[in-house]
């Protein structure tokens, strides 16, 4: 490990006027402060009046650079447009061209690249980010301050994000919003945070709520709008249904926050205050038995954190990825995700004791302060810098024990890829065999035969030819991999024939490699002509990565025929980029999948398997279950279960 103290960081914003007001801002500028005291060089880079001088703030040097010239005018006519998702060429450049830029920053940056061991970035997207990050893509770590927003859109912008070498996010929320904007592969290189709040006691000075005594009462919570599109009537409905099939239940379910039609029902126990002051808010947070947040939206999170902030467990929504992992993870709640899911969860709740909820409160509250303490954000920050700073080569190694392919459905190449890339961030280059002296040899043969899910192989700009060529509303069904025998392609074309019959308006992509004898593929070819498909199978062989990312990112569902998965990278990619899975079971498939995926025992008729397609391809819950159980099987895929052999055979 480094010592922050050592630590030199050159932080990169576009304007900088003193003491931060955001909350990140806030966050951001406590991290560089404790450095600077532990004796770390931090150069903050900017832009200002030429007049201006270097100052120093804090510890901290600000260091300002002429801005470029530019169009205000055209500036918000660019974002004008963007506004009304104009994504054309022209309206990206303007919009990043008269924005905030400094040419003579960026050169600088370059010409400091072994000056400094990180240029941190933050808010993001402008002009000054998005090519400075690209100019110091290796030590480059970019805080982007993400909202789902037009310019998060833009083809320059998501290059950026690739080009970073690491990725910071303030909350759970933000990061879910990265993966699906940008696709899985950003995941191996983010790191959320947190974000720094003081933890307070919190004054309650209402004793009554509309008549209501919440200190005197056994109640669950719902606080949000009561709309639809939080799911507050799913659940206002699971809640009726769990009291009317036990009368003598005592527990009630208290709904609060804006909405214009009440669900209230007393009979069932279902009270509905409408919208709340503060101080009503705060009194129902601190007598809650649990808080529920059945919304998938951005509301979820924010409400999970209130909730444990106060020591209340929390149920979720299970098909929501950001607070179910939370809860998952910090085993301080349930999830739950149809009616009857939900009211079971009532059921099981009821049944607790205060002892079992207290526990799970305090679960939850301290993975509440790990989100939120000072402490905690300083180290992940400095755990940052320090992955930075010891990316410096500093030794070589041979490589050795893959296939000298770079196919992206190899599974021994994807474990290649994965071991480059930890010797990447340990500061051990990768030489060759010839090499006068190239150092010790890392034999990956002698490693455990395990393919881990990793996504880093797409953490690249997915083709935008490909991209817009597949949106065009069809929905696209996708095998990736050898393209052999055993995949049994000529039973996916003719089932893709039998979907067509069934009225669904779909193609079917195949993206791999052939065998070197043709036959396989002159049979394809000519079953593809003769059942008059040609403008219904799309087939990319030897392609970039670009391309098949393209491919993952605009499917819809992965389907396979195959006897059997020589490489099973191309299902847990499937798996990484949220696609359901739908395959014949081969002894293969059970092993790989697990409970996750969806199986089928017989192919024939054809029409039965193309059927399935059909009913998961309309039933948009059936999907969402399947991802659910797929992102469950995926924890037995973590690299984090490979790389302690690796790095024990690293020198």
């Amino acid at each position: 490990m480094i010592d922050g103290g050592s630590l030199r960081i050159a932080v990169v914003i576009p304007w900088y006027v003193g003491v931060a007001r955001g909350d990140a801002e806030r966050g951001l500028w406590y991290v560089m402060a404790e450095l600077a005291k532990r004796g770390a060089r931090i150069d903050v880079l900017t832009t200002g009046l030429p007049s201006e001088r270097a100052t120093s703030e804090a510890g901290v040097n600000v260091v300002r650079f002429p801005a470029d010239p530019r169009d205000a005018a055209a500036f918000e006519r660019a974002k004008s447009r963007l506004a009304r998702q104009a994504m054309d060429e022209a309206t990206e450049r303007s919009f990043l061209d008269n924005g905030i830029n400094s040419a003579k920053l960026i050169a600088f940056a370059e010409a400091a690249y072994d000056r400094y061991d990180a240029f941190f970035f933050f808010t993001f997207p402008h002009g000054l980010s998005v090519r400075g990050v690209r100019a110091v893509a290796g030590k480059a770590v970019l805080q982007p301050c993400l909202r789902d927003e037009p310019a998060a859109r833009l083809p320059a912008a998501e290059a950026a994000i690739h080009a970073a070498r690491e990725l910071v996010f303030t909350s759970d929320a933000e990061f879910d919003l990265a993966r699906r904007l940008y696709g899985p592969g950003v995941a191996e290189k983010s790191t959320v945070v947190g974000l720094r709040h003081d933890a307070r006691p919190f004054a309650i000075t209402r004793r009554r709520v509309a008549g209501f005594e919440p200190a005197r009462e056994s109640y669950l919570l719902y606080l949000g709008k009561r709309d639809r599109a939080e799911q507050v009537d799913l659940l206002a409905e699971a809640f009726t249904a769990f009291r009317r099939a036990d009368p003598l239940r005592s527990t009630k379910l208290c709904l609060a926050g804006p909405g214009s039609v009440s669900l209230a029902n007393r009979k069932r126990g279902l009270l509905d205050f409408g919208d709340v002051s503060e101080p009503a808010k705060q009194a129902l947070l601190e007598n809650a038995v649990a808080v529920l947040a059945p919304s998938c939206g951005e509301s979820a999170p924010d409400a999970l954190m209130s909730a444990w902030a106060r020591s209340k467990p929390v149920g979720v929504n299970s098909r929501c990825r950001v607070t179910a992992d939370l809860v998952l993870c910090a085993g301080a709640g349930w999830t739950a995700g149809s009616k009857a899911e939900w009211s079971r969860l009532f059921g099981t709740i009821d049944a607790l004791s205060s002892e079992a909820l207290g526990q799970l409160g305090r679960r939850g509250y301290d993975a509440y302060l790990d989100r939120v303490s000072p402490s905690r954000i300083f180290e992940r920050y400095l755990e940052i810098f320090e992955r930075t700073a010891e990316s410096a080569v500093h030794k070589r190694v041979v490589l050795t024990g893959f296939a000298p392919t770079s196919d992206p459905w190899d599974d021994a190449a994807r474990r290649a890829h994965v071991a480059r890339r930890r010797l990447t961030q340990r500061g051990i280059g990768i030489a060759a065999s010839d090499d006068y002296s190239p150092g010790p040899v890392v034999d990956l043969t002698e490693l455990p035969e395990y393919t881990p899910a990793d996504a880093s192989t797409w953490d690249v700009t997915p083709s935008p030819t490909v991209s817009r060529q597949l949106a065009d509303g069809k929905l696209n069904l996708l095998y990736v991999g050898r393209l052999d025998e055993d995949a049994c392609l000529e039973q996916l074309i003719a089932g893709l024939a039998f979907l067509l019959a069934l009225g669904q308006d779909t193609r079917l992509i195949l993206a791999g490699r052939f065998g070197d004898d043709g036959e396989l593929s002159e049979r394809l070819f000519a079953q593809i002509g003769a059942s008059g498909l040609s403008d219904r199978v799309l087939l990319f062989e030897n392609v970039p990565v670009p391309v098949v990312a393209a491919c993952y990112r605009s499917a819809h569902l992965f389907w396979s025929m195959a006897e059997d998965w020589p490489s099973v990278t191309p299902v847990l990619d499937a798996m990484l980029f949220s696609l359901p899975v739908i395959a014949y079971a081969s002894e293969m498939a059970r092993a790989v999948l697990g409970g996750g995926g969806l199986l089928f025992n017989a192919k024939q008729p054809l029409l039965e398997a193309a059927g399935l397609v059909h009913v998961v391809a309309r039933d948009r819950g059936l999907r969402e279950a399947i991802v659910i159980a797929q992102n469950e099987r995926l924890r037995d895929y973590s690299i984090a279960h490979w790389l302690p052999a690796l790095d024990a055979a690293l020198p």
